[in-house]
């Protein structure tokens, strides 16, 4: 027996976030949909093909009349909760393929709303990125620093600059002091998020201490 979770939360200012290092707000109200298949059911079963169930049912069609349109719920929408860390979908996805990838016969799938928008500072401004679509550097892990639209790559194995990437005397600067230090700290969850990446599952954002945004935040 397979599980699909969907939880379908709700989120407006607050003191208090998602969860710790996810930089969206506490949601205030939420809806739960569990959907089970049994062997059989769900091997030619794409996501977004639940996705438009769940759209169909009126209990849900009830919760999110009251905050959003119907459409806003989607592929490019959600996220698949993975432990502390949330992953967008590149693409839709058969549900066997998902099951497969993530070893586990219960997927958690959440979507938020945020009413009335919000906002996150990002300490000292450096924000730790990996992209999943770099295909010259494909089978280099490695994470792009980004501060003040400057980009500057670093090996994630041997925390090294890339040689033709040029940095700022700022960059430089705190190159010992901050950057290399974070990423040695956070190597083996970047390392993780890079697999996570190159597999069609989208990581977040994550500045110096770990904290994730996303386009909620």
């Amino acid at each position: 027996m397979k599980k699909i979770i969907f939880k379908i939360h709700i989120c407006g200012m607050s003191d208090k976030n998602y969860m710790k290092k996810v930089m969206i707000y506490k949601p205030f109200s939420s809806f739960r949909a569990v959907y089970r298949f049994k062997k059989g059911e769900y091997e030619d079963l794409k996501l977004s093909e639940v996705i438009a169930q769940l759209k169909e049912r009126e209990d849900y069609k009830a919760f999110a009349g009251n905050y959003y349109d119907n459409d806003d719920l989607n592929i490019n929408t959600i996220y698949i909760k993975r432990g502390k860390v949330l992953l967008s979908l590149e693409e839709d996805k058969l549900l066997s393929d998902i099951f497969q990838y993530f070893k586990r016969g219960k997927i958690e799938i959440v979507y938020f709303f945020v009413a009335g928008g919000a906002s996150a500072a990002k300490e000292r401004g450096y924000n730790f990125v990996i992209y999943p679509d770099e295909k010259i550097h494909m089978y280099t892990p490695h994470v792009h620093v980004i501060k003040d639209n400057m980009k500057v790559r670093y090996y994630l194995e041997t925390l090294e600059r890339f040689p033709n990437d040029k940095c700022s005397r700022e960059y430089k600067r705190d190159e010992k002091k901050i950057i290399i230090p974070a990423i040695k700290k956070n190597r083996k969850e970047l390392m993780r998020l890079w697999c996570d990446y190159n597999a069609g599952y989208r990581p977040p954002v994550m500045d110096l201490n770990g904290n994730q945004y996303y386009k909620e935040s």
